[in-house]
């Protein structure tokens, strides 16, 4: 009896928002070299969606839009900040803009400006006004 509803291929799963998400994940962890979070982040003590130690301790998030904007709350990288605090992380967070055709890039890193200046001063970099 059909719901009249059409079953997936064999092997094909259907594209909803959470698998697309999920998609993102996968590809931005492996784009990071970063190792992605069981259930994405809901189980205790393993929060984020992915996670790296090296060269520093980062612990990110993975945000996914079909659409050419982004809402960002604060209450998102307040949410982010603790948990990667909690267990002494640094915090990021990765938007991906899917369906964008795009020259420019459409993956976007976002950290806090106090961890951007300790990574440019590791790096040599100079901030000084000129």
């Amino acid at each position: 009896m059909s719901l009249g509803g059409r079953r997936p291929e064999a092997g094909k799963m259907r594209k909803t928002p959470a698998n697309k998400g999920m998609a993102s994940e996968k590809r931005n962890a492996k784009t990071l070299g970063a190792k992605l979070q069981p259930g994405s982040g809901n189980y205790i003590g393993r929060k984020g969606d992915f996670d790296f130690a090296e060269p520093e301790s980062f612990l990110g998030e993975n945000k996914a839009t079909k659409h050419a904007s982004f809402p960002l709350k604060f209450s998102v990288l307040s949410k982010i900040s603790r948990e990667a605090r909690d267990l002494r992380k640094e915090p990021f967070l990765t938007i991906d803009f899917e369906n964008v055709e795009s020259y420019q890039p459409t993956v976007w890193a976002c950290i806090p400006i106090e961890l951007w200046k300790k990574l440019m001063d590791a790096s040599g970099w100079s901030h000084e006004v000129r």
